[in-house]
């Protein structure tokens, strides 16, 4: 919990796979040095909240298929 202007902030963790990976304060969730698995995970909620997946450098993610059909996580 951090401090915001005299009112205290707390970011809400979020718990997949067993392992607490996910934070959730307002409008964002985060996840630190997310991995592939993790960033899909995310991928799936922002799909399901019409939202985007962004990086800290402001880099987009999205799910794309390839030419046999398969899925890959592609950084635009």
């Amino acid at each position: 919990m951090k401090v915001d202007g005299g009112e205290a902030v707390r970011h809400y963790m979020i718990e997949w796979k067993g392992v607490s990976c996910f934070w959730w304060y307002r409008d964002q969730i985060v996840c630190s040095g997310a991995d592939e698995a993790q960033i899909g995970k995310l991928l799936n909620i922002a799909a399901a909240l019409s939202a985007q997946v962004v990086g800290d450098d402001g880099e987009k993610y999205e799910i794309r298929k390839t030419f046999l059909g398969r899925k890959r996580i592609v950084t635009i």
